[in-house]
């Protein structure tokens, strides 16, 4: 190192933190030992393995071309002058064939739970989401989707979660509905056993089931940030009036019994809070990178107690950049933008 280097070194080891980076970095532990608790639960619940096999995919955009398929917007019912299977326009139509399509979901659903086998008190069918976050998520997060507009694409505001207790159980639950077609086949693995709808092929829904599954999430394989596993599938269900039929897309969360209630019991969500910004925005690898650099980081700091000054020191003294990097970034999501400035200028001048 340079005098200048090793002079702002010295500095930078001995700051005064803000209190919201202290309590950052400090509730690191708990988030990593939290982590840890969780991978060993679900190395017991899955001795095997056999919940990461269920192949994830995602039809609403298409995978030949990446474009959005406007064909799984959200439908609205008919109308006096106005077709059916139109999409819909406002979040006022979104909501009118939400209620109905939550009588066919609900439905559905209460016949998989009997046909699996689970208690009635193991599915869950909450009211619709409510409109003021429906109507922002539209506009922040599907806003400039193409083709929109941004209502249609809201696929949550009908949702129920089920809780079960086997692997056995998660499979009869996906093998109980239909994929669309495009997903993967049976015979690329041993999960998603359900047929393949099978339409025409002529662009339009004729022939399709009733329900089918247009996407599924395996978050058992990949896991959030704070180690929270669960399944979350899209259904789209064909919901029929007294004058005809539309489609609309509802959301399934498959909890395990045992990691939800390790999951509950913990302050896991209120400690991921810290780190929610760290994380935001990432693809799946990112968020996988900036785990493994929060290892690093809490590595030096279970050397050094709450010395969090000579923890920075020995990150800059191991000579790895990607550490430093990710000790800079909580520093700096703490508030303290010029320690964490301090931290980047003392590595690059190493």
């Amino acid at each position: 190192a340079t005098a200048e280097s090793a002079a702002e070194l010295k500095e930078t080891a001995k700051p005064k933190f803000r209190r919201e980076t202290r309590d950052l970095l400090a509730h690191l532990k708990y988030f990593m030992d939290h982590r840890a608790r969780m991978d060993q639960l679900f190395a017991e619940v899955s001795p095997e393995g056999a919940i990461l096999e269920h192949v994830a995919f995602d039809l609403v955009k298409k995978p030949a071309t990446g474009n959005w398929d406007p064909l799984l917007r959200q439908q609205r019912p008919a109308k006096p002058g106005r077709p059916a299977d139109g999409v819909v326009d406002t979040l006022a139509d979104v909501y009118e064939a939400a209620s109905l399509a939550k009588k066919v979901f609900d439905a559905k659903l209460e016949s998989m739970r009997g046909a699996v086998g689970l208690p009635e008190d193991a599915l869950v069918l909450p009211p619709l989401k409510g409109a003021a976050r429906a109507a922002e998520k539209a506009a922040n997060d599907y806003g400039s989707r193409d083709p929109g507009p941004g209502f249609a694409w809201l696929m949550d505001i009908v949702r129920a979660s089920i809780v079960v207790d086997t692997e056995d159980q998660v499979l009869a639950i996906l093998n109980h509905f239909p994929k669309r077609r495009g997903a993967p086949a049976a015979d690329a693995g041993p999960a998603l056993l359900g047929g393949n709808a099978d339409a025409d092929g002529d662009g339009d829904d004729d022939g399709v089931p009733d329900v089918e599954m247009i996407r599924l999430k395996n978050r058992f394989a990949t896991p959030m940030a704070s180690g929270f596993r669960d399944m979350n599938m899209l259904l789209r269900c064909k919901v029929r009036t007294e004058t005809d039929a539309f489609f609309f897309v509802c959301e399934l969360q498959i909890h395990h019994a045992g990691l939800r209630k390790a999951e509950k019991a913990s302050k896991s969500h209120e400690v991921y809070e810290f780190f929610r910004t760290y994380f935001r925005g990432g693809e799946e690898a990112t968020v996988r990178r900036r785990f493994l650099l929060l290892e690093k980081v809490d590595h030096v700091l279970r050397q050094h107690g709450e010395d969090f000054g000579a923890a920075i020191k020995t990150v800059l003294a191991d000579d790895d950049e990607d550490a430093t990097v990710a000790f800079a970034e909580l520093v700096g999501l703490g508030g303290d933008a010029d320690t964490a400035a301090a931290i980047l200028r003392t590595d690059a001048r190493r």
